[in-house]
């Protein structure tokens, strides 16, 4: 009986072309595959991030006002609404329309004296509050703020400067909510989750010889932010990259504030005694392009994440024990 060995010429040929169809395929097909597979950028992380930390405020029914205290340290915390849901000032007299708040709980948690945000010098600021730790209770503990606003993540932050740069490292992160009502609305606001390394404690956020504050003045309608100019005695004064974060304020009336992400950075250029430098924001659409305004630049802002939001009725917080 005849025993064959291998393959012929043709068989072999025909092999050969097969691999080769199959080789071919993979170099065209996985560029392809690559392209089509989700791709998330440390800025999508990020926001991902911060929306997660809206939802969660949202659940544990921090958006309830009448769980908000003007953080007296002498006190157990003065309610922000009486019984009724009208606004009050820290002193308990009547508030006629609030300017915003930044909640909070770690700075009170942990600091001992009276604070506005983002700094006690700033031309317009917005008081700095804190969260009931439970209905009808006083003001959080340093173990239950700790709990709720810092998280351990892994996420991309973006060492800022003249060649900026992603680095990611796992670390805690900390995030306190600014909340500012919208022009032409009676019950609508802003909700702003302001995240930042927990590292240092000493942060931007904090510690207010570590923020800039320039003039600002809208190129444009405000819409989306767009082109803007920024105004400061020195050069130096205007130092800052894309990427970073500013919250921009009215300073005329009653004061209105919005944040922005820097988006783009021109030289700086000398107009007599000041200094002008050309940015592109983007963010919110802004209102009143004509008012005198102020942006303050807080550098160790990772990310800021916000939705409009309407401030619910009831007094339940969920628990959350640290």
């Amino acid at each position: 009986m005849h025993c064959r060995h291998g393959f012929n010429r043709s068989e072999s040929l025909v092999a050969v072309v097969l691999l080769a169809c199959g080789l071919l395929f993979l170099a065209i097909g996985l560029p392809v595959l690559r392209n089509r597979t989700p791709v998330v950028s440390p800025f999508d992380e990020l926001e991902n991030f911060g929306r997660d930390r809206l939802r969660d405020f949202r659940v544990r029914g921090y958006l309830q006002r009448e769980n908000w205290l003007y953080a007296d340290p002498q006190s157990p915390g003065q309610p922000v609404v009486d019984a009724n849901g009208h606004w009050l000032k820290p002193n308990g007299e009547p508030l006629a329309e609030p300017i915003g708040f930044c909640i909070d709980p770690l700075y009170w948690a942990t600091q001992d004296g009276p604070a506005d945000f983002p700094s006690d010098t700033a031309t317009a600021a917005m008081p700095r509050i804190t969260l009931r730790r439970t209905a009808g209770a006083g003001p959080m503990s340093i173990g239950l703020a700790d709990h709720v606003f810092t998280s351990q993540a892994n996420l991309a932050i973006t060492q800022h400067g003249p060649s900026s740069s992603d680095h990611r490292l796992p670390q805690q992160f900390a995030w306190l909510v600014t909340i500012v009502p919208i022009p032409t609305t009676s019950d609508r606001f802003a909700a702003s989750v302001i995240i930042y390394p927990k590292d240092n404690r000493n942060t931007p956020v904090v510690a207010a010889s570590a923020q800039k504050t320039f003039s600002l003045k809208f190129l444009g309608d405000g819409r989306g932010g767009g082109p803007a100019a920024l105004l400061a005695d020195t050069a130096d004064a205007l130092q800052l990259f894309p990427g970073q974060w500013l919250l921009v304020a009215r300073t005329r009336g009653t004061p209105q504030f919005r944040w922005y992400r820097v988006d783009t950075v021109d030289s700086e250029v000398r107009q007599g005694d000041t200094f002008r430098r050309q940015i592109t924001l983007s963010g919110p659409n802004w209102f009143d392009v004509n008012a005198p305004l102020e942006a303050t630049l807080l550098e160790d802002v990772a990310a800021v994440y916000g939705e409009e939001v309407v401030l619910n009725v009831g007094s339940s917080i969920a628990a959350a024990n640290p």
